[in-house]
C-alpha cells in the first residue's frame, strides 16, 4: 500500500495499480483509466490480466459504468454487452 500513496504523478499510478489489483481480484481482468485534466477523455494507463474487451480511450459519457455506476467483467454476457453498450467490440 506504500508504493501507491508514494505516487506523486497520475502517470505512476499505471505501474502501481496493476500490481495491486491483481492481488486483489485475481481472476478478473482489468484496466485503469484515467481521466485528463481537461475532463475530455479517459485514456488506458495500466493493465492486468490481459483484459479482452477495452478501447484505448474514449470520452467519460461514453463509458457505461461511469454514469450508471455499474461493474462489467470480462465474464459478461456478449449479447448484454451490446444491449448496454452498442458497438463495443465482443
Amino acid at each position: 500500500m506504500h508504493l501507491l500513496q508514494a505516487c506523486r504523478v497520475e502517470n505512476e499510478l499505471a505501474d502501481v495499480v496493476p500490481l495491486f489489483a491483481i492481488q486483489i481480484f485475481p481472476e478478473l481482468a482489468g484496466q485503469l483509466f484515467l481521466m485528463k485534466e481537461a475532463r475530455t477523455i479517459l485514456t488506458a494507463n495500466g493493465a492486468w490480466n490481459e483484459p479482452i474487451r477495452s478501447f484505448p480511450e474514449f470520452p467519460p459519457f461514453e463509458c457505461w459504468e461511469v454514469t450508471r455506476n455499474v461493474v462489467v467483467t470480462d465474464s459478461t454476457d456478449a449479447g448484454e454487452l451490446e444491449r448496454l453498450i452498442p458497438g463495443i467490440p465482443t
